[in-house]
This record gives C-alpha cells, sequence and structure tokens, in this order.
C-alpha cells in the first residue's frame, strides 16, 4: 500500500430518500465517510453535442479497504462529484480499493 501517494480528501455519500414539504419523495445525498485517496485521471475526452461542448473525465481513486463502498454510493472531491462505476479489490487482500468514477455532468 503508498499511502504517502494518498494525498487528496474525498468525500463518499450515499443516496436517500426523503419527503419534502408537500409530501412528495425526494432523493438527497448524505455524507457516508471522509477519506484520504490518491486521485487519477484515465481518460478524457470532449464531446460537441446540440450547439454546446461537453468536456468528460473519468478518474481512478485508490482508496483503503472499506466495506461500505458500492456502486450506489457518490464521491464528492474538491468541487466535483463523481459516480462510482466499478470497484476493484486491489489484488484481492482487502487493503486498498480501486474506485473507478465517472463526472456527474
Amino acid at each position: 500500500m503508498r499511502a504517502g501517494m494518498m494525498r487528496e480528501v474525498i468525500t463518499i455519500q450515499a443516496e436517500a430518500t426523503t419527503t419534502d414539504e408537500l409530501g412528495g419523495m425526494v432523493s438527497v445525498w448524505t455524507e457516508q465517510t471522509t477519506c484520504w485517496a490518491e486521485v487519477m485521471p484515465i481518460t478524457g475526452y470532449e464531446k460537441f453535442n446540440y450547439g454546446q461542448v461537453y468536456n468528460k473525465v473519468d478518474f481512478k481513486m485508490r482508496i483503503r479497504h472499506r466495506t461500505n463502498v458500492t456502486t450506489k454510493h457518490r464521491v464528492l472531491w474538491r468541487t466535483r462529484k463523481f459516480n462510482v462505476e466499478y470497484i476493484q479489490n486491489e489484488l484481492g487482500k482487502y487493503q486498498e480499493l480501486i474506485l473507478y468514477v465517472s463526472e456527474v455532468i
């Protein structure tokens, strides 16, 4: 494990539902945990769609092993939001997780 490379603080959020003032169901994101991570860009591209330019960069984030992170979670890093697309248990040793994430646009 390369703990010295984990220099960024990320927040892992879980989706929850609550009722609004009119009694309707509303989806909200609640903070589950904050941890140190190594954040690495892996792909990036630019797309022109309906007269607008969209930039997308996919990242992988290496964190210490946790049992409570799934692909239903979201990650906050600095001012950006990411959906967790895939989780890899690094080398099957239950020491690290690699989160493959895509930015929410």
